[in-house]
């Protein structure tokens, strides 16, 4: 039997077709993370960045693999190439190990991350749920949270290292006739 369907048979006969039903996602997930570590507001990662980055590959496997990826775009979110995509640069290597590209589309400008979540949302249908990838500026994790479907989405957590760079939200969404809720 292939995952993820169902084999029907409507009758014995040897004139009857056998039909696969496809067994519809009822759960998805998207996983939301900052950049790893930089020096200064407009850098690219540094050294503790870029090995944060690379670990990612240990941390997202088994039922947490990625079926897609996304990266916050600077360059789009403030319109100058003045600035460095430490977004993209984290999940770089864990998107090279998995032979996945990533998606670097948005938002169109700071603070409007409606369509990004939009995309992410439509990903989750692509993917049959996910698990869907996010690293985003920190500041704008809470529109993207709020554009997702959040109630009360928080503000990015800034108390300490630790947690500044260890946060992940986890959300879990179930498919409804009207899209993932």
């Amino acid at each position: 039997e292939i995952p993820g369907t169902h084999c029907q048979h409507s009758s014995q006969s040897a004139h009857d077709d056998t039909s696969l039903l496809q067994v519809h996602p009822t759960q998805g997930q998207i996983m939301i993370i900052r950049h790893g570590e930089r020096d200064g507001d407009d850098d690219c990662l540094n050294a503790t960045g870029w090995i944060r980055a690379g670990n990612l590959s240990a941390f997202f496997q088994g039922s947490m693999r990625p079926r897609r990826i996304f990266a916050y775009n600077y360059e789009q979110a403030h319109l100058t190439s003045s600035v460095c995509e430490r977004c993209f640069e984290t999940v770089l290597p864990l998107a090279t190990s998995l032979n996945m590209t990533v998606n670097h589309s948005y938002p169109s400008h700071f603070g409007f991350d409606q369509m990004g979540a939009e995309a992410i949302l439509e990903a989750l249908d692509v993917t049959g749920g996910g698990p869907i990838l996010v690293a985003w500026e920190s500041f704008n994790v809470h529109f993207l949270l709020k554009n997702l479907g959040v109630p009360n989405a928080p503000w990015w957590n800034y108390s300490s290292c630790e947690v500044e760079y260890n946060n992940i939200y986890r959300l879990t969404y179930r498919k409804a006739a009207t899209g993932w809720r």
